[in-house]
């Protein structure tokens, strides 16, 4: 029989709030002489589950709070005038390339200044969706896209040497 320093033992880790197969892995006893020593003191008036739940607990430990951008907790998201879209107009393909057109600058102003950390995610999810069905209605032809390219900024010089790099043209 187990000597009463290792009942003492397992008693103490059960009222430390530690699991009984946790007491078994250290090897302090096996699960059912445990539960055999619980018993018997229950049945002896030492009921080590009362004890333990006699005494205070520890609070469970506290997720992180998640922060919002700029805004204090507590205080409402503001509220945006938003153009509302034209949907009248998708009875042919420019007008609803315009309501596309509408809907990305919408979801590029969400993008820049978030009312809500879920707005991000949402704009970014929206306006690729948008860009893909706008691409897919009005295909970019190569030429109209070296011309938004080149309204970007870039030289025609710069915009040959980096698709140079890329490996898209040839060296000579």
């Amino acid at each position: 029989m187990p000597s009463d320093g290792k009942k003492e033992q397992a008693k103490a880790l059960f009222i430390q709030g530690v699991a009984i197969a946790e007491i078994e892995r250290r090897g302090i006893a096996s699960r059912r002489t445990i539960q055999r020593w619980m018993t018997a003191d229950r049945q002896a008036g030492n009921d080590w589950e009362a004890l333990l739940s006699s005494l205070p607990q520890p609070e469970p430990p506290q997720r992180p709070k998640v922060v919002s951008f700029d805004r204090p907790r507590g205080e409402a998201a503001p509220v945006r005038d938003r153009p509302s879209l034209s949907f009248t107009d998708c009875s042919t393909i420019e007008g609803t390339l315009v309501v596309i057109d509408e809907a990305i600058v919408q979801a590029r102003v969400e993008l820049m200044s978030p009312t809500i950390p879920q707005n991000f995610g949402a704009a970014i999810t929206g306006l690729c969706k948008l860009i893909d069905q706008r691409q897919k209605l009005a295909p970019v032809e190569d030429t109209a896209l070296i011309g938004l390219l080149l309204q970007r900024g870039v030289t025609p010089r710069e915009l040959l040497a980096k698709l140079r790099e890329a490996g898209w043209l040839n060296q000579a």
